[in-house]
């Protein structure tokens, strides 16, 4: 009798990790287009998986949360990151762990304006031209 309590528990006990399972292990994108997300120095790892939730990077926040839980000494960092293709939360995880951030090279040739330099960062898919511009006029 106790054997097959025993062997009844461990089946429940699977049944309930398959799913849970799946949604560590299985790619997720719930965006169509690139998608950013911005994570701001001292933001709490709730408001990170708040965030990726709900651009549609991770299907729910208790999943980036339950794999934080599995590395509570990793540092995440701060910075914005893009998200093109669908990855694991897993992935998503070690990304924002390594800080791998968004950036964009940008080569100014010498002699350039502001307007020049404005033209190039909205070229290279940086920023647009007007928000550079309106930056560098404030104080």
């Amino acid at each position: 009798m106790a054997r097959r309590f025993a062997i009844l528990v461990a089946i429940l006990i699977l049944a309930a990790l398959v799913p849970i399972g799946y949604q560590c292990l299985a790619p997720y994108q719930g965006f169509g287009q690139p998608v950013f997300v911005e994570i701001e120095r001292g933001m709490s790892s709730r408001a990170i998986a708040d965030s990726l939730a709900g651009e549609g990077v991770v299907r729910t926040s208790w999943i980036f949360l339950a794999i934080r839980a599995t590395h509570p000494r990793a540092r995440l960092q701060a910075g914005e990151y893009r998200f093109e293709t669908s990855q694991t939360p897993w992935q998503v995880f070690e990304k924002i762990r390594r800080g791998d951030i968004f950036h964009v090279d940008l080569t100014v040739p010498e002699g350039s304006n502001i307007f020049d330099i404005a033209s190039l960062l909205e070229e290279s898919g940086g920023a647009k031209s007007a928000d550079f511009l309106r930056a560098g006029r404030a104080p």
